[in-house]
C-alpha cells in the first residue's frame, strides 16, 4: 500500500476486559500491528512515534501540529505515560482540563515535595520546635516523598491520593498497606500529613491543603488507660534494686506515684529536667510540692504538682541537696529502664534486647507481660482522680492535663472487689511504701 493511501485511523487503540490497551492495526506496508500497554497514554505515545516515523506529511493531515508542538505532545504523553500517580485511562485532554481548571497564578507549581519538606522542616527549627517534632515531621515527609516521588510536585497531590496513602487496605499506595493500626496511629498520621500540606499552603506551594475533612478514618474512641497492679508496682521497685536503685527508684517512683511524664526526668533533647532543687519539703517533711518547669513540660507551662507522702518515703534514701534526679542523658537511662522491665515480669522486644547481657536475655525469655507505653503516669492519674473524688480540674491542674481529658481517660477505672471498696484500694495505693531496708 502506497503510503498517500494509507489513513492513520487504520490504527487503533482499545481497552481490554483486563483494563490494559492495545494498538492494533495494519502498517502501509502490510504489517500487522499488536501490541498490549499497560496505560492509555503508553498506547498514544506508541502510535505518535509510529506516525512520526511514517512522516510529516501525515501527522500534518491529522493533527495540524508544526514540529515544536508534535514534540510537547509527544513529551506531555511521556509525562502522563511515566507518573506513578496518573490513573489508567486518564488522558492528554484531562491533564489539560485538570491544569485549566485547577492552575493558581499565586501558586509555584514547580517545587517538588522534596524541595516543600527542606522549606517545611526549615521553618519547625527556625521556630525552635523540639527535636523529637521536628524529627517525626521529618519522618512523616519521608514517607510522603517515599509514596508519591521526591521529585513529584507538591501541588500535584490530590485529595484522593492522600486518602489512598492513608489507607491500609488492598487499594493503598502508602507505607502502611495491610498493616492493623490503632484509630489513634492512624489519626496522628493524618495529622502529621496535614501539617506539611498546611504549611505548603500557607507558603503558597499548592492550592489547597489536599488532608480535608472528606478523608474518613475510623474514630477514636475512649483509650483503654493500662494501669499497674499493686503487685506489679512492688516487683517494678523490687527489680530497681537490681538495677542502679540510687537512679530508677526516684525515676519509677516520681512518674508512678507523681505522675510525672518521662521527658520531665529524663529529657531526650537534654533540655532542663526536674532537679532536687525543685523540691519544697515542709517543716513536718510529709508533704511536698515540685515545680515542673514548662521547657520540658507538655504544656510549656510551669506546673506544681503536689507530692504524696509514700512517693517521699521512696526519695529520701536517695535525696540530694542539688542537682538532676536522673543524672543521665535520655540514650544512658533507657538500658537502665528496659532491665528494670525485665526484671519485673514485663516482655521487652527481643531486638531491644540484644544490647542486654545474657542474664537479661534470659529473663526476658520468659517473661510474659505486655508492658504499655505511659502506664506509669496512667496509674498515677487514674488513683489520684479518685482520690480527689473525681474532680476533673484539680485533677488535670495536678496533672498538666485538660479537665475533658482527664474525665474522659480516667472516669471509673479503679473498680472495687469482694473484699474491697474503691476507696480502700486508693488508701492501699498510697501506703505503697519501701520496706525497712530503704527507710531513711
Amino acid at each position: 500500500m502506497k503510503l498517500e493511501n494509507w489513513k492513520p485511523e487504520r490504527l487503533k487503540i482499545e481497552k481490554n476486559d483486563k483494563g490494559t490497551f492495545t494498538l492494533s492495526g495494519t502498517l502501509p506496508t502490510g504489517e500487522r500491528l499488536r501490541t498490549r500497554f499497560q496505560t492509555k497514554a503508553a498506547a498514544e505515545l506508541s502510535k505518535s512515534k509510529i506516525l512520526v516515523e511514517l512522516g510529516n506529511t501525515t501527522i500534518e493531515r491529522i493533527t495540524k501540529l508544526n514540529t515544536e508542538q508534535e514534540e510537547e505532545y509527544l513529551s506531555a504523553l511521556k509525562i502522563l505515560q511515566n507518573s506513578p500517580n496518573i490513573p489508567e485511562g486518564f488522558g492528554l485532554t484531562q491533564a489539560v482540563t485538570f491544569a485549566a481548571t485547577s492552575y493558581r497564578a499565586d501558586v509555584d507549581y514547580t517545587i517538588s515535595i522534596k524541595e516543600a519538606g527542606k522549606k517545611y522542616i526549615a521553618s519547625l527549627v527556625e521556630a525552635q520546635r523540639a527535636k523529637k517534632y521536628v524529627g517525626d515531621q521529618e519522618k512523616s515527609v519521608q514517607r510522603i516523598a517515599n509514596t508519591f516521588g521526591a521529585d513529584t510536585p507538591v501541588a500535584s497531590i490530590t485529595t484522593e491520593q492522600i486518602r489512598l496513602y492513608l489507607a491500609t487496605g488492598e487499594d493503598a499506595i502508602g507505607p502502611w498497606k495491610g498493616k492493623t493500626l490503632s484509630p489513634t496511629t492512624l489519626k496522628n498520621h493524618k495529622t502529621h500529613t496535614s501539617c506539611f500540606f498546611s504549611y505548603c499552603k500557607l507558603a503558597k506551594l499548592i492550592k489547597d491543603n489536599p488532608v480535608n475533612r472528606t478523608i474518613k478514618l475510623p474514630q477514636v474512641t475512649d483509650r483503654n488507660i493500662a494501669v499497674l497492679s499493686q503487685d506489679e508496682i512492688q516487683d517494678i521497685f523490687d527489680a530497681c534494686l537490681k538495677v542502679k536503685p540510687e537512679i530508677t527508684i526516684p525515676y519509677f517512683a516520681l512518674c508512678i506515684f507523681a505522675g510525672l511524664r518521662p521527658q520531665e526526668l529524663c529529657h531526650p533533647d537534654g533540655k532542663q529536667v526536674v532537679s532536687w532543687e525543685d523540691f519544697i519539703i515542709r517543716n513536718d517533711g510529709k508533704a511536698s510540692t515540685l515545680t515542673v518547669h514548662g521547657v520540658v513540660g507538655k504544656t510549656a507551662e510551669n506546673r506544681v504538682v503536689e507530692i504524696p507522702e509514700n512517693c517521699l518515703a521512696w526519695l529520701r534514701p536517695y535525696a540530694k541537696e542539688t542537682g538532676q534526679v536522673v543524672p543521665l542523658s535520655f540514650g544512658d537511662f533507657r538500658p537502665l529502664f528496659d532491665s528494670v522491665r525485665i526484671y519485673a515480669g514485663f516482655k521487652c522486644d527481643p531486638q531491644e534486647a540484644k544490647r542486654f547481657d545474657p542474664k537479661i536475655k534470659e529473663v526476658n525469655k520468659t517473661n510474659t507481660k505486655t508492658w504499655v507505653a505511659d502506664v506509669c503516669r496512667h496509674t498515677a492519674l487514674t488513683y489520684y482522680y479518685e482520690l480527689v473524688g473525681k474532680n476533673k480540674w484539680i485533677a488535670a491542674e495536678w496533672a498538666g492535663n485538660s479537665p475533658e481529658i482527664y474525665k474522659r481517660n480516667y472516669n471509673a477505672k479503679i473498680k472495687g472487689t469482694f473484699s474491697k471498696t474503691p476507696e480502700e484500694i486508693v488508701a492501699d495505693f498510697y501506703e505503697i511504701v519501701p520496706g525497712p531496708q530503704l527507710a531513711a
